[in-house]
């Protein structure tokens, strides 16, 4: 999430749906930025005994309307993507579509319960994220491990160049390749690591 300057932030909204096998945490900060009123979004869905996961899409709204209709377009956004995913032949695509179609039905419960101050306010751009910490913690380990396997091919690379076997400036080649790659991923992955996992966010 990105950082706001306190002055700036017109108003925050959290709210909570809790579903069958689902809770849906939403939360909304509304801040100002060179005058134009800036809506933005986390969708977390956590279900029931057990832990969160990972949805991993950003929505982006960019033209100007009044919040309720920013809202009301994008759920319309997730639930088409939630349509999509359940109506291929799946298992894991259905379940997030299913989660999609839970944060739809929280987003568009809480616009209900929205004051009109809120809706009827000028928005210039609406984004909305989903969020997830074990998933996205999973991947960016996952991530990491291809980086250290891609470096030590690296490594094997310029041993067999040193001994003269093949092209000794084709090895050295893919040893700087993959060396500049794996060390500038490795950093990269660091990062989400420590904003990902092991509660990071």
């Amino acid at each position: 999430m990105q950082y706001y300057n306190n002055s700036n932030i017109k108003y925050t909204i959290a709210f909570t749906d809790i579903f069958n096998n689902y809770k849906v945490e939403i939360g909304d900060i509304i801040y100002n930025n060179n005058n134009d009123n800036i809506s933005y979004i986390y969708a977390n869905i956590v279900p029931i005994n057990s832990s969160k996961i990972l949805l991993g899409n950003e929505f982006t709204l960019n033209y100007k309307s009044t919040y309720n209709n920013e809202i009301k377009n994008l759920i319309n956004s997730i639930e088409l993507i939630s349509l999509n995913y359940m109506n291929i032949n799946n298992n894991t695509l259905y379940k997030l579509g299913l989660e999609y179609s839970y944060i739809a039905l929280a987003m568009n419960n809480m616009l209900k319960s929205t004051n009109n101050n809120i809706k009827n306010m000028e928005i210039d751009k609406t984004v909305g994220i989903a969020i997830d910490d074990e998933l996205n913690c999973i991947l960016t380990i996952l991530a990491e491990i291809l980086i250290i396997v891609g470096i030590a091919i690296a490594i094997a690379a310029f041993e067999i160049a040193t001994v003269g076997i093949g092209t000794s400036v084709i090895a050295g080649l893919l040893f700087l390749g993959g060396m500049g790659t794996g060390i500038a991923g490795l950093g990269i992955g660091a990062y989400f690591i420590g904003n990902s996992c092991f509660g990071g966010w």
